[in-house]
């Protein structure tokens, strides 16, 4: 008698197991979502990576995953929102901190008084344009050292009237402007993702920054590494000289 109450309770417990179904998203289960994070598609990939976020605490068990994702993906972005699904399973993201800060703030920043394509007017007679060709140039020449960003004494914000006084006034002005484009460009990860998306003289100049400095860096390091097969001979050059000096931790 004991025996086949045994048999009942064995039976029970398996016809339980057989019911658990595994959480689903869109049609496909976890552990299929889990696999495609390791696709070589890189939609495929962040797709994975939205699903198991939106599945949320009971995708838990995908954390270690997610987190190799965040830490070493090649796309920068897939590695951002990896972050946000580990914060949506209820994983700890506190190691991206400073990762997600610099991802999510802008670029560059904006300014009422820019002259990327501004033109001034004043009283209709004087006008003064800037092409991007220009700009880009001229963020070379900063970049190098090149230019002198002193700014001019006195009251910058009207119009000289004179024609010398106009070319100083609005080369200072310019100076200002791209000095604050500089200074963002001080930053690694800017840098790096510059030369994984940017054209041409904006891959050179930012290789060309990167191989000025060192350090250790993941970011940098798999951006210099995607970067060694560029389709320009100066980038792959810079990419070059620049892995001499960047590390992967």
């Amino acid at each position: 008698m004991r025996g086949a109450v045994w048999s009942i309770v064995a039976i029970l417990a398996m016809t339980a197991g057989c019911g658990k179904r595994e959480v689903e998203h869109q049609g496909l289960p976890l552990s299929e979502w889990v696999e495609r994070l390791s696709s070589r598609l890189m939609e495929e990939r962040r797709d994975a990576v939205k699903a198991i976020g939106e599945i949320g605490v009971p995708a838990r068990k995908a954390e270690d995953k997610l987190r190799a994702i965040a830490r070493r993906d090649n796309d920068v972005k897939i590695r951002l929102e990896a972050v946000h699904s580990l914060a949506k399973i209820g994983a700890s993201t506190e190691e991206f901190a400073d990762f997600v800060r610099e991802m999510e703030a802008p670029l560059f920043i904006e300014e009422e008084d820019t002259l990327e394509t501004e033109v001034i007017d004043v009283d209709s007679e004087v006008s003064l344009s800037v092409s991007d060709e220009e700009d880009l140039r001229y963020l070379q020449d900063l970049a190098e050292g090149r230019v002198d960003t002193t700014p001019l004494q006195g009251d910058t914000g009207s119009f000289p009237s004179g024609e010398d006084e106009r070319q100083e006034w609005s080369a200072d002005r310019r100076a200002e402007h791209f000095a604050t484009v500089l200074n963002q460009l001080q930053n690694p990860m800017v840098l790096a993702e510059i030369v994984r998306t940017g054209s041409v003289e904006e891959r050179r100049l930012a290789a060309r920054m990167l191989a000025g400095r060192s350090g250790i860096d993941a970011i940098v390091f798999d951006a210099l590494e995607g970067a060694k097969s560029d389709t320009d001979s100066l980038v792959r050059a810079a990419v070059a000289d620049a892995l001499k000096k960047w590390a992967k931790p």
